[in-house]
């Protein structure tokens, strides 16, 4: 899930160019990963790439938020409407005009971005968008990455292919009176044509319908295939993300082992030093010790030899005072 700050960014790839999505899904990535917030950085990398339609209504909110933002009150209003809050009929126009009009901006969006989209094929898109909560969300945060089948609050999506609509109703959900007149008169239309033979009219609005028919069951067998392609590109990008991402991580890890080995190293060579600097200040202390007693056995022999010294010299002052007492007239 993504983190909240991240909307607008993600809601800016979503509706910018589709050949600019994945270099800018990479570098919102990288972006991320370099400010340390890996789980929102895979979260991005694994972000799907949306189809054509669901590309230009991302457009739209890009271009219009506030023609989205309409869409989602007239929905809301609808719903409230359907659960006896309102008036049907009203809110079924108003979610009809926010619709078309939210196509319009889609398909001028689409053309700005230099990928033209048929506002006509936009309106069902719509539709089929305002009938799925969860797609309207991604819509309104401007990050819908495909289109889901069917229309909402009984709003038809698409024209149906020709023969739709021709097998029996569903068991327990009789017709309205309306509908069972309609579909008597055009029973009895139908006879009344196979009776006085085919209308060229006729033939040629079927020929048209199924015409049709056929155009929209190609247009979603051709978004199936592109969905199907997006899906396994987006599965292979994924994929490769996710291998840059473990490759990223166990670089990393190899660096911080090298440098905790570096600074163990360094840690040890400092304790080797610093053991060899112990020895050798002991081994300082030790001489200076030896050199200290040597100096005291030194000053002691000096010291004798000065006193051996001077008893010669007091001993030679006694004897020169006798001689010269000796050497001295007598006076008597």
């Amino acid at each position: 899930m993504l983190d909240e700050d991240l909307t607008e960014a993600v809601a800016e790839i979503y509706g910018g160019p589709p050949e600019a999505f994945v270099a800018a899904r990479k570098e919102l990535a990288a972006s991320l990963r370099k400010d340390k917030r890996r789980e929102a950085a895979a979260a991005v990398a694994k972000l799907r790439k949306p189809t054509r339609f669901a590309w230009a209504l991302d457009a739209a909110r890009r271009q219009d938020p506030e023609a989205v933002a309409r869409l989602a009150d007239a929905a809301a209003a609808m719903a409230a409407a359907g659960d006896g809050g309102g008036d049907v009929r009203a809110a079924m126009a108003e979610l009809r005009d926010a619709a078309r009009e939210l196509a319009a901006v889609a398909a001028r969006a689409a053309a700005d971005g230099g990928h033209p989209v048929d506002a006509a094929d936009l309106g069902p898109v719509v539709l089929a968008v305002v009938g799925d909560p969860a797609a309207l969300d991604d819509l309104r945060a401007g990050r819908l990455v495909d289109v889901p089948a069917g229309g909402g609050f009984g709003l038809a999506p698409a024209a149906p292919p020709a023969g739709a609509g021709a097998g029996p109703e569903p068991a327990g959900e009789p017709r309205s009176a309306p509908a069972r007149t309609r579909t008597a008169k055009t029973a009895a239309g139908t006879a009344g044509a196979t009776k006085a033979g085919a209308d060229p009219r006729g033939r040629t609005e079927r020929k048209d319908g199924a015409a049709t028919g056929r155009v929209s069951a190609a247009r979603r067998r051709l978004d199936r295939a592109r969905r199907e392609a997006d899906a396994a590109r987006e599965a292979a990008e994924a994929t490769a993300a996710a291998r840059a991402e473990a490759e990223a991580a166990a670089r990393d890890a190899e660096a911080k082992a090298r440098e905790a080995a570096r600074r163990a190293a360094d840690a040890e060579a400092r304790q080797r030093e610093a053991e060899r600097a112990a020895r050798a200040a002991k081994e300082a202390r030790a001489e200076a010790e030896r050199a200290r007693i040597a100096a005291g056995k030194q000053l002691d022999r000096a010291r004798r030899k000065a006193a051996e010294a001077e008893s010669r010299r007091a001993e030679a002052d006694r004897v020169l005072t006798a001689a010269e007492s000796d050497a001295r007239p007598d006076a008597s």
